[in-house]
């Protein structure tokens, strides 16, 4: 393993800021994750932390996600089919619809973004199910988050499998750059893991994966696809980004890469990536919004609200610099289109829980994670314009980061025991939920030039590596100095249901009585 040296940049900037020590925080890391030397087979017919696959705001579709990293089917029932509306105008060619009222050869239709080779993707037609009997012999249909797909399985539901079993998900192939589709079979003893139970050995690069083998008809460990993480715009349990069009009103700043010397292959594939970066950063514009309303609707302090609306800036001005070089790199003016924001302020009171819920996973987890990753990209970036936009990037993103973790101390100060301890065990499922995605998701490359990455873009093994060691090497550090801090209850007035004792958390991250 190569020496992560992004973690100690970033550690030494969040111990500074937070005023805390964590001895763990401050050290350069090689792992990748995972337990010294392997990790303890799973017990089939068990799932921890069960929550319904699609989120516990949104129709039960009998699929329950368990932080042991595989989805189950409790009982069948219907996919809900949620209309995505429209596309966005990609002004792509190759694109086959613009809305969902275009796609009528079959039930169930869906105008949504696609993959394509250019940087700018097509808008095409996806058609779902509903129900089982939408799909073919040896399938059902696996609900998703605007309609339902066809998944090979071997069995429908728990009860076919006996007690003590599963009918559980297992992706149907091993490595490549995007997660294969799941498939569906019981938990027997064949099988040589459940979910995230492989050694690291296991995996090509130490990145190990329980999928289905072929070869012997059961689950296996095999390598597993990488992924680079981000901030995400989470709504319903799922990271929303908007979609590309031709337009050149984001393509802001004065930083353009130099271009003339790429071959045509890595242009393409810089401008898919910094597509992405521009489509990621425009939705933590809207991530901090909606965090600015949950701080005013929780009385937050001034320095909270102001650092906020300073993070929404900062987001602005890293979507028009990503998208600027996007556009350098293909050829032509790219930027993002409507952005919806359906279904994310919620309804009712603003609580406690909600909020740090969010917070943990698009802040502590998503900010730290991308000021990680903006760091290394730009200790191995050459190119001067890419440089100075990963160096903005990096520095603000650790800022977030930071903001992320003083809200979190602020929200426990605030809180009694039995908050506290609920946001450890949410905390936990944060961090299993991350780990899966990261042990099991894919982003777009499976291997990166060196032209390519001179220009920002890791390859996705060191995304992998990365991501996966940060958070045992920094966000578990940081989480566990939080808890440490954060002022003692009192256990008389607690009883009494008196607040405990709180304390004003600076802008510089001090806590003062």
């Amino acid at each position: 393993m190569r020496e992560i040296s992004a973690l100690r940049v970033v550690a030494a900037a969040l111990s500074s800021a937070l005023g805390v020590t964590f001895a763990a925080c401050g050290t350069t890391s090689t792992d990748p994750g995972g337990t010294d030397g392997g990790s303890s087979r799973l017990t089939a017919g068990t799932c921890g932390s069960p929550q319904p696959l699609l989120g516990p705001n949104l129709p039960d579709t009998g699929f329950i996600s368990c932080s042991e990293g595989f989805v189950h089917r409790a009982a069948i029932k219907d996919c809900p089919v949620r209309p995505s509306g429209t596309c966005g105008d990609t002004t792509n060619p190759s694109g086959t619809c613009s809305k969902d009222t275009d796609c009528t050869q079959k039930p169930n239709g869906i105008c949504v973004t696609g993959e394509s080779s250019g940087a700018v993707p097509p808008c095409g037609c996806v058609y779902g199910c509903v129900r089982d009997s939408d799909c073919g012999s040896g399938q059902i249909c696996e609900c998703g988050t605007s309609v339902g797909r066809c998944v090979s399985a071997s069995c429908k539901q728990d009860s076919d499998c006996g007690p003590s079993s599963f009918c559980a998900s297992a992706p149907s192939a091993f490595g490549g750059c995007n997660r294969a589709p799941n498939r569906y079979l019981c938990q027997t003893t064949k099988d040589a893991c459940l979910g995230n139970d492989c050694p690291r050995e296991a995996g090509a690069g130490d990145l190990p994966m329980c999928g289905y083998s072929e070869a012997s008809g059961a689950r296996a460990c095999g390598q597993s696809p990488l992924p680079c993480p981000g901030r995400p715009f989470i709504v319903a349990d799922s990271a929303r980004l908007a979609p590309v069009m031709a337009r050149r009103d984001w393509c802001g700043g004065a930083h353009l890469p130099d271009v003339q010397k790429l071959s045509e292959a890595s242009r393409g594939e810089l401008a898919r990536h910094w597509t992405r970066v521009g489509q990621m950063e425009h939705a933590s514009v809207a991530a901090f919004a909606r965090f600015a309303l949950e701080l005013l609707a929780l009385g937050a302090p001034g320095w909270a609200l102001a650092e906020t609306s300073a993070a929404m800036a900062d987001e602005t001005a890293h979507a028009h610099a990503a998208f600027l070089v996007a556009s350098a790199y293909a050829g032509y003016e790219i930027g993002p289109a409507a952005l919806s924001i359906e279904g994310a302020l919620g309804v009712g009171a603003v609580s406690s829980r909600a909020v740090l819920a969010t917070l943990l996973r698009e802040g502590c987890l998503g900010e730290t994670l991308a000021a990680i990753e903006a760091t290394e990209a730009l200790h191995q970036a050459e190119d001067p314009a890419i440089r100075a936009v990963l160096e903005r990037i990096a520095a603000d993103e650790t800022r977030h980061a930071a903001l992320a973790w003083r809200t979190m101390a602020w929200l426990l100060d605030r809180g009694d025991r039995a908050f506290r301890e609920w946001a450890k065990q949410d905390l936990e499922s944060a961090l299993a939920e991350r780990t899966s995605s990261l042990m099991a998701s894919a982003r777009d490359t499976t291997s990166t030039s060196d032209e390519a990455r001179a220009h920002g873009l890791l390859p996705a093994q060191r995304c992998a590596e990365v991501g996966l060691a940060s958070i045992r090497g920094i966000v578990v550090p940081c989480a566990d100095a939080i808890f440490s801090s954060i002022a003692p209850l009192h256990g008389d007035a607690e009883a009494h249901g008196a607040r405990p004792e709180q304390r004003e958390w600076t802008s510089a991250g001090s806590a003062r009585a």
